[in-house]
């Protein structure tokens, strides 16, 4: 996800050790207007389901919204897988801090 003029990036990842697989990743695109209503809005997980997905947030472009009613409306449907490293409710949950985190540092530009 490469940042254009006006837009704002954001990653985290969390997995066991430095280096392994991501137990649960987040990567997010952000700019608003100059009313403050979300213009971009695009977001992407990994190891969440078996396969990276990017939820429809389609919904928010044109308004201002919470971080919460994004994390809600993100994680809606989601399928988390379970493994040997993490219950699907955990991986859920930890999809639900890095979506948070990655969309407050870059609806705040801190990337």
């Amino acid at each position: 996800m490469a940042a254009r003029a006006g837009e704002a990036v954001a990653f985290e990842e969390f997995s066991e050790r430095h280096g392994d697989f991501a137990i649960a990743a987040a990567a997010c695109r952000v700019s608003h207007d100059e009313s403050g209503a979300i213009s971009t809005l695009d977001l992407g997980l990994g190891g969440v389901e078996s396969r990276p997905i990017a939820p429809p947030l389609d919904a928010f472009r044109g308004k201002a919204a919470s971080v919460e009613e994004i994390v809600e409306a993100a994680l809606d449907g989601v399928e988390a897988m379970a493994d040997r490293t993490a219950s699907a409710a955990y991986r859920k949950d930890l999809a639900a801090v890095l979506i948070r985190r990655v969309l407050v540092r870059a609806m705040e530009g801190d990337t």
